[in-house]
């Protein structure tokens, strides 16, 4: 079950270091009579609250289907970023291994997924196309990642 919108209007305020309907209004793009409005029909229009979920992550996601979605496309780019690593560091083709190689290289993939979902997560990556996907990418390619690098190191 979502959350009051009351509630999550005022959890958006504390995020972003503001008081007012009328400053959440000009982060959003809207007039203050709408985040009004909001919270009177309790319920956040479809197009704002993908607006923040993809320039925030999963946890700006008001409804539970929205929040879902979002977290499937934090998974389908911490997966993408995850098999670039493996790939640009040589790893054994897991798709011609033996099961223990198999087992190895998912436990080697679950971490890494693990660690790039917290990454979008920390980093509020833009979940927009392929903007985070390509940032995950440039930090890796800079050893920035030192997490990353030790995981593949196992």
């Amino acid at each position: 079950m979502s959350e009051s919108v009351r509630v999550y209007i005022e959890k958006l305020k504390v995020h972003f270091g503001i008081r007012s309907d009328e400053q959440l209004g000009a982060i959003l793009g809207v007039k203050k009579q709408s985040v009004s409005s909001w919270r009177r029909r309790d319920k956040i229009p479809p197009t704002i609250e993908l607006k923040l979920v993809q320039s925030y992550g999963a946890k700006f996601a008001w409804s539970n289907e929205t929040r879902k979605l979002s977290e499937n496309r934090e998974n389908q780019i911490a997966a993408a970023a995850s098999l670039y690593c493996l790939i640009e560091r040589g790893l054994d083709n897991p798709f011609m291994s033996e099961p223990v190689n198999l087992l190895r290289h998912g436990n080697i993939l679950n971490d890494l997924m693990s660690d790039f979902k917290k990454l979008i997560r920390e980093n509020d990556l833009d979940l927009e196309r392929e903007s985070a996907l390509n940032a995950l990418i440039r930090m890796y390619n800079r050893r920035e990642l030192k997490q990353i690098n030790a995981i593949l190191l196992q």
